[in-house]
């Protein structure tokens, strides 16, 4: 009888073991195949997701940087603000402003999350005209990791890349600028979170 126990055990074991393979076989397979369509087409596949699964979000896509990275697991696609934006009166903890779609299991990470899907920052029109003013007076690259901080009577600006962090400030009222800090890397790049995964580039 315990050797029977013992025989079933290893064999449920073997079982689960084989369904295990025959799952992440199947994760890499669906990898590849999707990875052979190209950045591009990743991209377009993981805005349907999004659309799907939040089509009260009216996201501007021209509002991020976006990439797509992959292993043999997973095809994840980065959403990275250009600038971020803190209101008056709000803190940068306030708010999500970035966000990742894993397209093997549709799942958007932080906002899929009920808690957090409030906190998602979508800028009124208002906020879209700061933004514009802030964009005109100063001179940025997309490279940059830009924070706008309205304050009264000013937006101070936090910017930092691979070759440049600084601190500014703009008048709201006459759209003077000042470099209050700025230090020349090189420096190192703003950490991603990427693990193992290796960018898609075409």
């Amino acid at each position: 009888m315990k050797l029977r126990k013992i025989i079933l055990l290893i064999f449920i074991t073997i079982i689960n073991s084989t369904t295990t393979f025959s799952q992440n076989q199947n994760m890499q397979i669906k990898t590849e195949n999707l990875r052979v369509l190209g950045k591009d087409s990743i991209i377009e596949i993981a805005n349907t997701i999004l659309e799907k699964k939040y089509p009260v979000l009216k996201i501007n896509m021209n509002d991020f940087i976006i990439t797509a990275w992959s292993n043999k697991k997973s095809i994840l696609i980065k959403y990275r603000r250009i600038f971020k934006y803190v209101p008056l009166g709000k803190s940068e903890n306030h708010f999500i402003y970035n966000f990742s779609i894993d397209i093997i299991n549709e799942a958007i990470y932080p906002i899929d999350n009920n808690f957090l899907i409030n906190s998602f920052y979508i800028p009124t029109q208002e906020e879209r005209m700061k933004i514009k003013f802030v964009k005109n007076t100063m001179e940025f690259d997309t490279t940059y990791h830009t924070t706008i901080y309205e304050k009264e009577g000013e937006y101070q600006i936090s910017f930092t890349n691979y070759l440049i962090s600084g601190t500014g400030i703009i008048d709201k009222t006459t759209g003077k600028s000042t470099i209050m800090s700025g230090v020349h890397g090189p420096f190192e790049p703003v950490k991603e979170e990427s693990g193992s995964l290796i960018e898609i580039r075409n």
